[in-house]
């Protein structure tokens, strides 16, 4: 991320947090003080608030008159709310001639969202002059669901780390609250861990397409810690993923003896593909000991680095065929009464939740549905409470059956996915617009209410086989990520996609002028 566009978001945020600096002094004369539409206020918020009413007067922005129109200083009255509220993350923003801005929360979490919304209500936008005045007005707000999260997967294409933290400002702009971050994958293992330095020395690492050198990169503990502090401080929790029993070649490939087989396999040629071409992914082997010695130990170290209290284990798309054909993992499966393979895995995710247990985490895991994804008959229950993320349409089976749940359908949320026609993806990826992500539905119709409770949220899921950079990752997330914030903080009732790009429109100045981000376009 370039230097000017981290200082710009200083600059935001100083503003936001209503720090009592002055914004720079206008260099053309005083721009007119107009006063906002009450249409123009609704179109300003993004995500929606739950309540917002207005009121009889009119309020000037902080500081400002007719006659101090050139000179004005951003304040906003914070104080406890009362009556009190009962999520942290709620509050109360209202408008007064009296009393001017006011913002009431009981928590650090609301404090945090109501001066976003505030910020958003003076945020300069193409066709309005600034500063503005507005109609008195009064929004009481909360969350319609706690998680509300976006995965970016750094193990095809690694990502910078000034990019990542500057994602995760526009995240907490927009109330999310949870960074899914997808470390580990078949193509490049990015975390460092101590005690397996060639997960980094070389795990890490990949020849380019065109076998001009090297490609890839990986987070220190020390840039993951500073990640995860920014994060905290925007009220964002960072669950890391790391991923088991399969997509995880890049590993093995340099610790053969955790395979099956037990010795080096082929990789492939370069770019992409590396590791995957010739040998195919392949899994951990569940009947050496050493496998859960290596995992439970990568495990260790990524709790000493993330405080969540979840950590996310993977756990789908295992390749087949490997296990029932391995000496020692038979006869693993003799040994615990297992049927097959799938029982096998059930066992091994079993022992890994249990481990995450011991030490007061919680698992969660991706859904592993049996049968027609789409139409799934039964999913691996792995015990000890996990959390499960469906990517297939398992939504309502696992929240049936008792299972907290984050849905992630893909063809609904997966931003990997084209937003325009004529996008040069794989053929068997379905175009994904804006108004088909705004139709996600983080509850399915058909769940019975009694089970709606299970649903903790959503998450958009960006993978990254064909996002080679932080540029067009950005172009990939906006301004289809808007559409996910505003279900996941209003609701998914009562949506009018008309009304909704109004608001998205608003947004592409300030998401440009303080984050640095644009909106994807079609290909010319």
């Amino acid at each position: 991320m370039k230097a000017h566009r981290l200082a710009a978001l200083g600059c935001v945020a100083a503003v936001v947090l209503g720090c009592g600096g002055r914004t720079p002094e206008p260099e053309s004369p005083a721009p007119t003080v107009v006063l906002m539409s009450r249409e123009e206020v609704r179109q300003a918020l993004l995500p929606r608030p739950a309540s917002l009413e207005f009121e009889e007067g009119e309020v000037f922005l902080p500081g400002l008159s007719e006659e101090t129109a050139g000179g004005y200083r951003w304040t906003l009255t914070l104080r406890p709310a009362d009556p009190p509220l009962e999520s942290p993350e709620a509050y109360r923003l209202f408008a007064t001639p009296e009393e001017g801005f006011v913002l009431e929360a009981t928590g650090q979490p609301g404090r945090l969202y109501g001066m976003r919304t505030f910020h958003q209500l003076m945020a300069p936008h193409e066709g309005r002059p600034n500063p503005v005045r507005v109609p008195a007005f009064h929004i009481e707000d909360k969350p319609a669901f706690p998680w509300r999260g976006f995965m970016l997967d750094c193990s095809r294409h690694f990502m910078d780390k000034d990019f990542i933290k500057t994602l995760l400002d526009s995240m907490a702009y927009y109330k999310m609250n949870v960074f899914h971050w997808h470390l580990i994958d078949n193509n490049g293992w990015r975390m460092e861990v101590n005690a397996y330095p060639l997960l980094t020395e070389k795990a890490a690492w990949r020849p380019k397409a065109d076998g001009t050198g090297l490609y890839g990169g990986y987070y220190s503990k020390e840039d993951i810690r500073e990640i995860v502090r920014h994060a905290s401080g925007l009220n964002i929790k960072v669950i890391p993923e790391i991923e088991m029993p399969g997509h995880n070649t890049a590993a093995l490939y340099y610790y053969p003896h955790l395979t099956c087989a037990g010795e080096p396999f082929p990789s492939g040629s370069g770019g992409l593909s590396h590791y995957t071409a010739v040998a195919g992914a392949v899994p951990f082997c569940a009947g050496r000991e050493e496998t859960f010695e290596f995992l439970e130990t990568v495990l260790l170290e990524t709790m000493e680095m993330f405080p969540s209290e979840v950590i996310h284990i993977g756990g789908d798309e295992r390749p087949e065929g490997i296990w029932s054909e391995c000496e020692r993992c038979i006869a693993r499966m003799e040994e615990e009464g297992l049927a097959d393979e799938d029982e096998l895995q059930r066992w091994f995710m079993n022992r890994i939740t249990g481990f995450l247990a011991e030490h007061d985490r919680r698992a969660m895991t991706w859904l592993v549905s049996h049968g027609d994804p789409y139409n799934p008959e039964g999913f691996d229950d792995i015990g000890n409470d996990a959390i499960l993320q469906n990517w297939h349409d398992t939504t309502r089976l696992a929240a049936s059956e008792g299972h907290e749940v984050v849905n992630s359908i893909n063809t609904r949320v997966y931003f990997d996915y084209p937003e325009f026609p004529g996008m040069d993806k794989p053929g068997w990826m379905p175009l994904l617009d804006l108004e088909a992500v705004y139709g996600y539905m983080p509850i399915p119709a058909d769940l019975d209410t009694g089970h709606h409770h299970r649903i903790l949220g959503g998450e958009a899921c960006l993978w990254t086989e064909t996002v080679p950079d932080e540029e067009t990752a950005a172009a990939h997330i906006f301004p289809r990520l808007f559409a996910v914030a505003d279900i996941l903080w209003y609701g998914q009732e009562g949506k009018d996609f008309a009304e909704f790009e109004t608001r998205v429109e608003r947004q592409r100045l300030p998401l440009r002028s303080a984050f640095g981000f644009e909106f994807g376009t079609p290909p010319e």
